[in-house]
């Protein structure tokens, strides 16, 4: 599970981008008016996307259920995750506006009884 999570972090991260488009806020906002309509979505068997939402100017949230239990702490969780999702920033068309609009990404994964399990930031100084 530690390697596999990530990466079915990272794919949902992706998929979830190919919907970006038109002007700064706005764009993020639709963004996550489209995705909710389609949500939630189950990515695999350990994790559901629940929620996206453009939180601020600068910030856009996507809400996660772990569907099973984590084996890892979520100091871990967050460490593994960061290491897969970082990479994806560079290079990425699909990336280009967050990176171009300098949004910060923020993760929230709950446990599958709703409680809190972890919550990851990604700032324009970590993937620039």
């Amino acid at each position: 599970m530690k390697k596999i999570l990530p990466a079915i972090l990272c794919c949902a991260f992706i998929l979830a981008m190919v919907n970006c488009g038109g002007g700064a806020s706005s764009k993020y906002v639709k963004t996550a008016e489209l995705m909710n309509k389609s949500l939630p979505v189950k990515i695999s068997n350990e994790l559901q996307l629940d929620k996206a939402e453009a939180a601020s100017k600068n910030e856009f949230k996507y809400y996660y259920t772990l569907l099973i239990e984590p084996t890892v702490s979520a100091d871990e969780f967050v460490k593994n995750c960061k290491e897969t999702l970082l990479p994806t920033f560079k290079g990425n068309s699909q990336m280009k506006d967050f990176v171009d609009d300098n949004m910060t990404l923020i993760y929230i994964y709950n446990k599958a009884d709703g409680s809190k399990f972890a919550e990851m930031k990604i700032t324009p100084e970590e993937y620039k």
